[in-house]
């Protein structure tokens, strides 16, 4: 049986395949169009692009949907602030959850281990 990393590893080389071949503006490959190529689910396709960007691959989305490899540093620098966007966001929601269970169910007590 395939570890399950093993299988991300796997997929992300593939990916890396395809990826290379699509730079510039408009040639996104879309999520749908690479799990086809890729015989794999959207999950399993988004793991694999984060691993490739961990190794430091500069791939980028598109506003318009896909992945791509990016060629310049100026995109990496405007894909970099629209993640800095949806951090804040994610900050803002996770402040307002940890309220909301303060208030519907008490202050959290902090662990004596």
């Amino acid at each position: 049986m395939t570890d399950y990393r093993d299988g991300v590893e796997a997929l992300a080389r593939d990916l890396l395949g395809i990826l290379q071949q699509w730079r510039g503006r408009g040639t996104a490959l879309s999520r749908p169009a690479l799990c086809r190529r890729l015989s794999c689910g959207d999950r399993e396709l988004r793991l694999a692009v984060r691993e490739l960007r961990l190794q430091g691959h500069p791939i980028i989305a598109e506003s318009a949907g896909g992945y791509r490899f990016a060629e310049s540093a100026d995109e990496v620098d405007e894909f970099v602030d629209t993640l800095s966007s949806r951090i804040k966001k994610l900050s803002r929601l996770k402040k307002s959850l940890q309220t909301a269970s303060a208030r519907e169910f008490g202050p959290r007590q902090e662990s004596l281990l």
